[in-house]
């Protein structure tokens, strides 16, 4: 089984800590494994020059600049275009994989042969003592999947997951129409939805774990959550789905009231939740409010207007 490792790249030179890890990956000896980094835009954080130190990696290592931005699912894409795989992992630029992390998502195809997508546990990397960073890895969503109501898989977090190539390839891969204006959020769920259609069989790899760098800035809050939201609605409006299946509140004023107010009054919870974790009084209630104010964010998001993206997806 030929392997193909994917990593979207804007901006980031930590990304070479993450290359390396891939680089090193355990147990696979008998796998041929490439890896593909795509800049997405002028001014990335890599260059050639500096792949040069992993001339000890078998495999081949491949870096592709794009000129102009095309959003990270255009990047993706330029990933899959240029792929020599039967399988493709994907990771982000601010993830590092552990030691096994390949051998476990390629063991999952290997021993299920009809399955097509298979999602990863992402777990943070804890940098420092900042606040915020400390907020994130203390809210970490991301290690489980959500079903539906049918009992479905509609999140593929694409910080951590793999497809099988072809199969990957008839659904267009990711809808960069869409999310071509989009930096984030939203394109993995989107994916998820339409490899579900196909009647296509995905599951989800708890032993396959990659480590997320999550941010240190305040107003990283308010950028993720409100590219969440904004993201989330696209998805809805562009699959006409009905938000509250997937746990989304529905376009009316009354539904985002009742969201607003939710909200508020989880605020309590929360912060004895963040106290029950070992958390002081200052950070539990720090933590409680950065996620009120996430909250806030995503339902701008939500509400934001984007008719260009959607126009040119039809």
């Amino acid at each position: 089984m030929v392997v193909t490792i994917a990593i979207p790249n804007y901006r980031n030179p930590e990304i070479i800590e993450g290359v390396y890890a891939c680089a090193k990956q355990e147990k696979i000896e008998q796998k041929s494994i490439e890896i593909i980094i795509v800049g997405d835009g002028r001014g990335n954080g890599i260059d050639s020059s500096q792949l040069t130190q992993f001339n000890f990696f078998k495999g081949k290592i491949r870096l592709f600049n794009q000129e102009q931005r095309t959003g990270v699912a255009g990047a993706r894409n330029k990933a899959i275009e240029m792929s020599n795989g039967d399988v493709i992992l994907f990771i982000d630029d601010d993830c590092i994989p552990a030691k096994d992390w390949v051998y476990r998502m390629i063991a999952m195809f290997e021993s299920n042969p009809q399955m097509v997508g298979i999602g990863g546990r992402v777990l943070p990397l804890p940098v420092g003592n900042n606040i915020i960073n400390c907020y994130y890895n203390s809210v970490n969503r991301l290690q489980k999947p959500i079903f539906n109501r049918n009992n479905e898989i509609v999140t593929i977090v694409t910080a951590n997951c793999g497809f099988r190539l072809q199969e990957l390839k008839s659904i267009g891969g990711f809808d960069s129409k869409i999310f071509n204006c989009h930096p984030m959020g939203g394109e993995d769920i989107d994916l998820t939805i339409r490899l579900n259609k196909k009647g296509y069989l995905l599951g989800y790899n708890h032993n396959a774990v990659v480590y997320h760098k999550y941010p240190t800035s305040f107003k990283s809050i308010i950028r993720k959550y409100f590219l969440y939201g904004r993201g989330m609605r696209i998805i809805c409006l562009a699959h006409n789905i009905d938000p509250t299946t997937i746990g989304q509140p529905r376009f009316s004023l009354r539904s985002v009231l009742f969201y607003i107010i939710t909200s508020f009054k989880k605020v309590k919870a929360d912060f004895f939740y963040f106290l029950s974790k070992g958390h002081t009084y200052v950070e539990s209630t720090s933590f409680a409010s950065f996620d009120l104010l996430g909250r806030m964010a995503y339902i701008l998001g939500y509400l934001s207007k984007f008719k260009a993206c959607l126009k040119k997806s039809r």
